[in-house]
């Protein structure tokens, strides 16, 4: 029953986790029962390139984004960040942990969380993941897909 009431780009005061802080232009879903939301997205992408153009494009988009290089380090951020992540978006082949392990390991965390393959070949792509995003990267089809997959509170 809980649906999106709508969205804004308005600076609000995030009440999370009983935590209170100050963002600015960042998108946000209001929600009759759960009060404002931050859509917060992870990348886990070893290219410095696609990383930097993903997270710039994201942010200017209104997103909250938070960019890694290597899988293991994007599951310690999913694990350890004080707010909880809306959507995940992993390169398949990066350092650490693949894309795959990275996917499955959220999905135990929190199968409620979308995870989106970054990937050149759909052929290694893995049974965990919500959509995939073939690069190169096209923005307009990136959007598309993030917007889709993002939660409707």
């Amino acid at each position: 029953m809980a649906a999106a009431e709508h969205i804004n780009f308005n600076t609000k005061t995030l009440q999370r986790n009983k935590l209170s802080v100050k963002r600015s232009h960042t998108k946000t879903i209001t929600n009759k029962y759960s009060g404002i939301c931050y859509l917060r997205i992870l990348i886990a992408e070893h290219c410095d390139f696609n990383r930097h153009l993903l997270e710039t494009f994201l942010k200017c988009q209104g997103y909250d984004v938070t960019s890694v290089q290597d899988g293991l380090e994007a599951l310690q951020r999913f694990y350890y960040d004080n707010a909880p992540f809306d959507l995940v978006l992993t390169d398949i082949d990066i350092p650490g942990i693949n894309g795959n392990i990275l996917a499955r390991h959220i999905r135990n965390l929190n199968s409620a969380v979308p995870v989106i393959a970054l990937s050149n070949s759909t052929t290694s792509i893995g049974e965990y993941f919500d959509g995939v995003i073939k690069k190169p990267l096209q923005l307009p089809e990136l959007l598309e897909i993030v917007e889709g997959a993002l939660p409707h509170l």
